[in-house]
């Protein structure tokens, strides 16, 4: 129970942490996605601009992905675990004002939109693998889940949807 060290944020962190190893990742309230040492609480490096996020970031090996909507337009960040280092930036093309929480699977990653839209990501890249229309408004908190081969997603009105993992085409909305 002692208290060994704390770090605050101003503008809080809503979204909560990952931890892996000896490294927490956050998005703090104004936006910036840091990586904080376990041992002292230092910070390791941050990285501006992903905007506010009510889910935390996704580690996957030696990459941190973050969603966010600065500016009320939604983001997805990939950077470097280590460095911080800025590997790639998704701002999807409809202008939507919130994405899920994120989940990743083998080399993909996936979200679902306050537009009714699910997405999947080449996770090396950023590249669209495919978007499909969801009949009803998925939570924006829920993550959907990258099964072996499709991404199981949820709505508001108890739908379930299977989608396949296999390159499919972009939905036109």
């Amino acid at each position: 129970g002692s208290e060994p060290w704390r770090t605050a944020f101003e503008a809080g962190v809503p979204g909560g942490l990952t931890v892996v190893g000896d490294t927490a990742y956050l998005v703090d309230g104004d936006g910036a996605l840091s990586a904080l040492s376990l041992r002292d609480g230092s910070t390791t490096w941050a990285v501006r601009g992903v905007g506010s996020s009510d889910a935390p970031p996704l580690v996957v090996a030696d990459a941190v992905f973050a969603s966010g909507a600065p500016d009320g337009t939604s983001r997805i960040l990939a950077v470097d675990a280590a460095t911080g280092e800025r590997r790639w930036r998704q701002e999807p093309q409809y202008g939507i004002a919130a994405t899920s929480a994120l989940a990743a699977s083998q080399d993909v990653l996936a979200y679902v939109s306050s537009d009714r839209i699910a997405h999947l990501l080449d996770a090396a890249t950023g590249e669209v693998r495919w978007e499909r229309l969801l009949v009803n408004l998925p939570s924006p908190v829920a993550a959907p889940v990258v099964a072996e081969d499709a991404v199981i997603a949820t709505d508001y009105a108890g739908g379930v949807y299977r989608l396949d993992l296999a390159k499919i085409g972009r939905a036109h909305v």
